[in-house]
Protein backbone atom coordinates (compact mmCIF):
# COMPACT_ATOMS: atom_id res chain seq x y z
CA UNK A 1 0.00 0.00 0.00
CA UNK A 2 1.31 3.43 -0.91
CA UNK A 3 2.51 5.65 1.90
CA UNK A 4 0.39 8.79 2.24
CA UNK A 5 0.99 11.69 4.59
CA UNK A 6 -1.74 12.19 7.19
CA UNK A 7 -1.52 15.99 7.26
CA UNK A 8 -0.56 18.90 5.03
CA UNK A 9 0.69 18.63 1.43
CA UNK A 10 1.34 15.23 -0.03
CA UNK A 11 4.91 14.09 -0.56
CA UNK A 12 4.25 12.98 -4.16
CA UNK A 13 4.59 16.12 -6.34
CA UNK A 14 3.86 14.13 -9.52
CA UNK A 15 0.71 12.46 -8.18
CA UNK A 16 -1.99 12.19 -10.87
CA UNK A 17 -4.75 13.11 -8.41
CA UNK A 18 -5.13 15.21 -5.28
CA UNK A 19 -7.65 15.23 -2.46
CA UNK A 20 -8.18 18.75 -1.15
CA UNK A 21 -10.20 19.88 1.87
CA UNK A 22 -10.08 23.00 4.02
CA UNK A 23 -7.76 21.14 6.40
CA UNK A 24 -5.42 19.03 4.29
CA UNK A 25 -4.14 18.33 0.79
CA UNK A 26 -3.10 14.79 -0.11
CA UNK A 27 -1.37 13.54 -3.24
CA UNK A 28 -2.70 10.23 -4.61
CA UNK A 29 -0.31 8.03 -6.56
CA UNK A 30 -1.65 4.74 -7.96
CA UNK A 31 -2.56 2.36 -5.14
CA UNK A 32 -5.21 1.63 -2.52
CA UNK A 33 -5.89 4.03 0.35
CA UNK A 34 -8.05 3.71 3.43
CA UNK A 35 -9.42 6.83 5.11
CA UNK A 36 -10.80 6.74 8.63
CA UNK A 37 -10.20 7.30 12.31
CA UNK A 38 -7.97 4.28 12.93
CA UNK A 39 -4.22 4.51 13.40
CA UNK A 40 -3.70 1.97 10.59
CA UNK A 41 -5.34 4.14 7.92
CA UNK A 42 -3.49 6.02 5.18
CA UNK A 43 -5.35 9.27 5.81
CA UNK A 44 -6.35 9.55 9.47
CA UNK A 45 -9.32 11.76 10.43
CA UNK A 46 -9.07 12.08 14.20
CA UNK A 47 -11.43 14.88 15.18
CA UNK A 48 -14.79 13.57 13.97
CA UNK A 49 -16.58 10.78 15.90
CA UNK A 50 -18.92 10.24 12.94
CA UNK A 51 -15.97 8.79 10.99
CA UNK A 52 -15.50 5.03 11.36
CA UNK A 53 -12.15 3.43 12.13
CA UNK A 54 -11.87 2.19 8.53
CA UNK A 55 -14.43 4.37 6.77
CA UNK A 56 -13.76 4.41 3.03
CA UNK A 57 -11.31 3.00 0.46
CA UNK A 58 -9.94 4.81 -2.59
CA UNK A 59 -8.55 2.79 -5.49
CA UNK A 60 -6.29 5.01 -7.59
CA UNK A 61 -4.86 4.33 -11.06
CA UNK A 62 -3.02 6.71 -13.32
CA UNK A 63 -6.33 7.64 -14.98
CA UNK A 64 -9.11 7.14 -12.43
CA UNK A 65 -10.14 7.13 -8.77
CA UNK A 66 -12.79 4.78 -7.39
CA UNK A 67 -14.42 5.20 -3.96
CA UNK A 68 -15.86 2.36 -1.87
CA UNK A 69 -17.55 2.68 1.52
CA UNK A 70 -16.23 0.07 3.97
CA UNK A 71 -19.45 -0.42 5.91
CA UNK A 72 -19.08 2.83 7.84
CA UNK A 73 -21.63 3.65 10.54
CA UNK A 74 -22.67 7.01 9.11
CA UNK A 75 -22.07 6.66 5.39
CA UNK A 76 -19.92 8.22 2.70
CA UNK A 77 -21.32 10.85 0.34
CA UNK A 78 -20.20 11.60 -3.22
CA UNK A 79 -21.65 14.77 -4.72
CA UNK A 80 -24.53 14.64 -2.26
CA UNK A 81 -25.41 10.97 -2.86
CA UNK A 82 -24.84 8.09 -0.46
CA UNK A 83 -22.13 5.70 -1.68
CA UNK A 84 -23.77 2.26 -1.63
CA UNK A 85 -21.40 0.49 -4.06
CA UNK A 86 -18.00 1.33 -5.62
CA UNK A 87 -18.24 4.52 -7.66
CA UNK A 88 -15.83 6.29 -9.97
CA UNK A 89 -14.99 9.84 -8.93
CA UNK A 90 -14.88 12.54 -11.55
CA UNK A 91 -12.41 15.38 -11.26
CA UNK A 92 -14.15 18.09 -9.24
CA UNK A 93 -16.29 15.57 -7.32
CA UNK A 94 -16.95 16.31 -3.66
CA UNK A 95 -16.41 13.42 -1.23
CA UNK A 96 -17.82 13.92 2.28
CA UNK A 97 -16.62 11.79 5.18
CA UNK A 98 -18.20 12.92 8.45
CA UNK A 99 -18.12 16.72 8.30
CA UNK A 100 -14.97 16.98 6.16
CA UNK A 101 -15.44 17.51 2.42
CA UNK A 102 -12.69 16.57 -0.04
CA UNK A 103 -12.55 17.71 -3.65
CA UNK A 104 -10.78 15.53 -6.22
CA UNK A 105 -8.36 17.50 -8.37
CA UNK A 106 -6.05 16.59 -11.22
CA UNK A 107 -3.21 19.04 -10.53
CA UNK A 108 -1.46 19.85 -7.30
CA UNK A 109 -3.17 22.91 -5.79
CA UNK A 110 -1.26 26.01 -4.93
CA UNK A 111 -0.86 26.80 -1.26
CA UNK A 112 -3.44 29.32 -0.17
CA UNK A 113 -4.64 31.06 2.94
CA UNK A 114 -7.79 29.67 4.53
CA UNK A 115 -10.95 31.36 3.28
CA UNK A 116 -12.23 31.77 6.80
CA UNK A 117 -10.92 31.67 10.31
CA UNK A 118 -13.79 29.36 11.16
CA UNK A 119 -12.59 25.81 11.77
CA UNK A 120 -14.28 22.55 12.50
CA UNK A 121 -14.21 22.14 16.27
CA UNK A 122 -12.03 19.53 17.89
CA UNK A 123 -14.62 16.85 18.67
CA UNK A 124 -13.59 14.24 21.25
CA UNK A 125 -12.75 10.91 19.64
CA UNK A 126 -15.15 8.16 20.70
CA UNK A 127 -15.71 4.66 19.39
CA UNK A 128 -18.75 3.99 17.23
CA UNK A 129 -20.39 7.33 18.07
CA UNK A 130 -24.10 7.08 17.13
CA UNK A 131 -25.92 9.59 15.01
CA UNK A 132 -28.81 9.71 17.46
CA UNK A 133 -29.43 8.39 20.93
CA UNK A 134 -32.19 6.67 22.91
CA UNK A 135 -34.88 8.76 24.57
CA UNK A 136 -33.21 8.26 27.95
CA UNK A 137 -29.91 9.78 26.82
CA UNK A 138 -28.94 13.40 27.16
CA UNK A 139 -28.76 15.83 24.25
CA UNK A 140 -25.07 16.39 25.06
CA UNK A 141 -24.29 12.92 23.69
CA UNK A 142 -25.38 13.79 20.15
CA UNK A 143 -23.42 15.44 17.31
CA UNK A 144 -25.79 18.41 17.66
CA UNK A 145 -24.08 19.65 20.80
CA UNK A 146 -20.66 19.31 19.23
CA UNK A 147 -21.37 22.17 16.84
CA UNK A 148 -24.31 23.99 18.47
CA UNK A 149 -22.50 26.85 20.20
CA UNK A 150 -20.26 27.55 17.23
CA UNK A 151 -23.18 27.65 14.77
CA UNK A 152 -25.16 29.96 17.07
CA UNK A 153 -22.17 32.31 17.17
CA UNK A 154 -21.92 32.24 13.37
CA UNK A 155 -25.64 32.96 13.00
CA UNK A 156 -25.32 35.88 15.42
CA UNK A 157 -22.55 37.26 13.19
CA UNK A 158 -24.66 36.55 10.05
CA UNK A 159 -21.94 34.30 8.61
CA UNK A 160 -24.29 32.22 6.48
CA UNK A 161 -21.79 30.19 4.47
CA UNK A 162 -19.73 29.27 7.52
CA UNK A 163 -22.87 28.19 9.37
CA UNK A 164 -23.94 26.08 6.40
CA UNK A 165 -20.60 24.23 6.51
CA UNK A 166 -21.68 22.80 9.86
CA UNK A 167 -25.46 22.57 9.51
CA UNK A 168 -25.67 20.87 6.10
CA UNK A 169 -23.52 17.83 7.02
CA UNK A 170 -25.22 17.64 10.42
CA UNK A 171 -28.67 17.37 8.83
CA UNK A 172 -27.44 14.70 6.41
CA UNK A 173 -26.02 12.66 9.29
CA UNK A 174 -29.15 12.93 11.40
CA UNK A 175 -31.33 11.97 8.45
CA UNK A 176 -29.56 8.60 8.40
CA UNK A 177 -30.64 7.85 11.97
CA UNK A 178 -33.22 5.19 12.73
CA UNK A 179 -33.25 5.22 16.55
CA UNK A 180 -35.24 7.91 18.36
CA UNK A 181 -33.58 11.31 18.63
CA UNK A 182 -33.83 12.91 22.05
CA UNK A 183 -36.52 15.65 21.99
CA UNK A 184 -34.09 18.26 23.34
CA UNK A 185 -31.60 17.39 20.60
CA UNK A 186 -34.27 17.63 17.89
CA UNK A 187 -35.28 21.05 19.23
CA UNK A 188 -31.65 22.19 19.12
CA UNK A 189 -31.40 21.05 15.49
CA UNK A 190 -34.54 23.08 14.76
CA UNK A 191 -32.98 26.17 16.36
CA UNK A 192 -29.97 25.87 14.04
CA UNK A 193 -31.87 24.93 10.88
CA UNK A 194 -34.72 27.43 11.22
CA UNK A 195 -32.34 30.17 12.30
CA UNK A 196 -30.30 29.52 9.17
CA UNK A 197 -33.47 29.39 7.06
CA UNK A 198 -34.45 32.86 8.25
CA UNK A 199 -30.97 34.31 7.76
CA UNK A 200 -30.27 32.69 4.38
CA UNK A 201 -33.90 32.95 3.16
CA UNK A 202 -33.63 29.28 2.29
CA UNK A 203 -36.72 27.10 2.63
CA UNK A 204 -34.76 23.83 2.43
CA UNK A 205 -34.06 24.05 6.14
CA UNK A 206 -37.73 24.61 6.96
CA UNK A 207 -38.66 21.59 4.83
CA UNK A 208 -36.04 19.44 6.60
CA UNK A 209 -37.44 20.25 10.04
CA UNK A 210 -41.01 19.56 8.93
CA UNK A 211 -40.08 16.30 7.23
CA UNK A 212 -37.96 15.12 10.15
CA UNK A 213 -40.76 15.74 12.67
CA UNK A 214 -43.14 13.84 10.41
CA UNK A 215 -40.63 11.01 9.89
CA UNK A 216 -40.17 10.67 13.64
CA UNK A 217 -43.93 11.13 14.36
CA UNK A 218 -43.23 14.12 16.59
CA UNK A 219 -45.24 17.18 17.51
CA UNK A 220 -43.02 20.24 17.39
CA UNK A 221 -41.95 21.83 20.65
CA UNK A 222 -43.20 25.33 21.52
CA UNK A 223 -39.79 26.79 20.72
CA UNK A 224 -39.71 25.07 17.32
CA UNK A 225 -43.20 26.36 16.53
CA UNK A 226 -42.05 29.87 17.46
CA UNK A 227 -39.23 29.62 14.91
CA UNK A 228 -41.45 28.01 12.27
CA UNK A 229 -43.94 30.87 12.63
CA UNK A 230 -41.13 33.39 12.17
CA UNK A 231 -40.08 31.66 8.96
CA UNK A 232 -43.60 31.36 7.53
CA UNK A 233 -44.90 34.77 8.60
CA UNK A 234 -41.54 36.28 7.68
CA UNK A 235 -41.77 35.20 4.06
CA UNK A 236 -38.97 32.63 3.90
CA UNK A 237 -39.52 30.82 0.55
CA UNK A 238 -41.06 27.47 1.47
CA UNK A 239 -42.77 24.88 -0.71
CA UNK A 240 -46.32 24.02 0.31
CA UNK A 241 -45.77 20.24 0.21
CA UNK A 242 -43.72 19.70 3.42
CA UNK A 243 -45.99 22.06 5.39
CA UNK A 244 -49.20 20.43 4.18
CA UNK A 245 -47.80 16.92 4.64
CA UNK A 246 -46.79 17.61 8.23
CA UNK A 247 -50.17 19.13 9.03
CA UNK A 248 -51.86 16.04 7.59
CA UNK A 249 -49.58 13.83 9.68
CA UNK A 250 -50.59 15.70 12.84
CA UNK A 251 -54.21 14.70 12.16
CA UNK A 252 -53.52 11.17 10.91
CA UNK A 253 -51.09 10.25 13.69
CA UNK A 254 -52.98 12.03 16.45
CA UNK A 255 -49.99 14.22 17.33
CA UNK A 256 -52.20 17.02 18.65
CA UNK A 257 -53.91 14.90 21.27
CA UNK A 258 -53.38 17.07 24.36
CA UNK A 259 -54.71 20.63 24.75
CA UNK A 260 -51.18 22.04 24.62
CA UNK A 261 -50.35 20.05 21.48
CA UNK A 262 -53.66 21.08 19.88
CA UNK A 263 -52.77 24.72 20.52
CA UNK A 264 -49.37 24.21 18.85
CA UNK A 265 -51.02 22.52 15.86
CA UNK A 266 -53.46 25.45 15.56
CA UNK A 267 -50.54 27.88 15.45
CA UNK A 268 -48.92 25.89 12.64
CA UNK A 269 -52.22 25.82 10.71
CA UNK A 270 -52.60 29.60 11.07
CA UNK A 271 -49.06 30.23 9.85
CA UNK A 272 -49.61 27.88 6.91
CA UNK A 273 -52.92 29.52 6.03
CA UNK A 274 -51.19 32.92 5.96
CA UNK A 275 -49.12 31.59 3.06
CA UNK A 276 -52.14 30.25 1.19
CA UNK A 277 -51.29 26.61 1.86
CA UNK A 278 -53.98 23.95 2.10
CA UNK A 279 -54.79 23.45 5.77
CA UNK A 280 -56.58 20.27 6.90
CA UNK A 281 -59.44 20.63 9.36
CA UNK A 282 -58.51 19.81 12.96
CA UNK A 283 -59.95 16.65 14.56
CA UNK A 284 -63.51 17.12 15.85
CA UNK A 285 -62.49 17.04 19.52
CA UNK A 286 -60.26 20.11 19.12
CA UNK A 287 -62.46 22.20 16.83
Amino acid sequence: MADLPHRGFGSAPNAPFWLVSDHRTVGLVPGRYVLGRGADTDVQILTDPNVSRRHVRLIVTQDAVEVEDLGSSNGTWLDGKLVQHPLRMAVGSKLRIGVEVFELRRLRPQRREPRSKTTIPEIPVVRHAPIDVPETATAQETPVDMVYDQVIALLDKKKVEDAQRFVDPLLDLLELGHRPLHPAALERVAVLALGLAELARDGRYVAWILNEHRRRSRMMSPRTVDLLERALFGGVPVDAEPVETYLAAIVELGLGGTPDEAALAARIRDAAASRGFTVPAPPPEVR
